[in-house]
């Protein structure tokens, strides 16, 4: 494969900081990355360890990447990039769920996040789900360089299966945006990484596979 990167993704309990601790000691083994979803409960079905602080505390020198699985990610913005993040996520649901309640254009909530990524440091990226109408959003995938593919049913649960309708989601970003950043994210596993790399992936993110391996570096290499 050319140039390919894994993220390996912590997602753990509310209050469970002994298991993102754990889990960071085995990415610091295994990769400069790490990918941290942040999930709220009123966006998500489920709430997630989300705490800038604490992760400041950790003083790591992981390159991290956090998804805000929030309603208004921007309001979590100045908090992760203190504590270091140098990429957040966005879901374009949460745009076009801001924007309905506000009265105003999915486009100005884009503008915004993206807007205050720069004035934070921190590059933004773009998470589209599978239901979600790509051509419809043109305007606001133009506003981005790197994007996001979530290939699980819904945001928030990790060890959903990966869904293949993520690949024609994949494919349409390759061709209309040569040279950007495609991260896949759900249900990642060596055969599901070869499929996404295939599309015109460039990145991929993976939890349950790498930490559930009794050996995380191993897994990391076939991915």
């Amino acid at each position: 494969m050319a140039t390919f990167e894994v993220y390996p993704a912590i997602n753990s309990q509310p209050g469970d900081i002994a298991d993102v601790r754990r889990k960071l000691e085995i990415v610091k083994k295994i990769s400069s990355r790490v990918h941290l979803d942040c999930a709220d409960g009123k966006f998500t079905f489920n709430k997630s360890w989300c705490s800038p602080a604490d992760w400041r505390a950790f003083r790591t020198d992981l390159e991290l990447e956090v998804h805000l699985m929030f309603e208004d990610p921007v309001g979590e913005l100045p908090a992760w990039s203190r504590a270091g993040a140098k990429r957040a996520i966005a879901c374009l649901d949460s745009f076009l769920h801001l924007a309905f309640s506000r009265r105003d254009r999915p486009l100005s909530e884009g503008v915004r996040f993206v807007d205050e990524c720069e004035k934070w440091g921190m590059q933004p990226m773009l998470s589209v789900a599978l239901h979600n109408d790509l051509k419809s959003v043109s305007d606001i995938l133009s506003l981005f360089s790197c994007y996001q593919v979530f290939s699980q049913n819904s945001y928030g649960p990790s060890g959903q299966p990966f869904l293949s309708g993520a690949l024609s989601r994949i494919e349409y970003l390759h061709k209309r945006f040569p040279g950007a950043t495609i991260e896949v994210d759900g249900g990642i596993v060596p055969e599901t990484a070869r499929l996404a790399y295939d599309a015109g992936a460039s990145a991929v993110v993976s939890g349950s596979y790498i930490f559930n391996s009794p050996n995380p570096t191993l897994a990391v290499k076939e991915l």
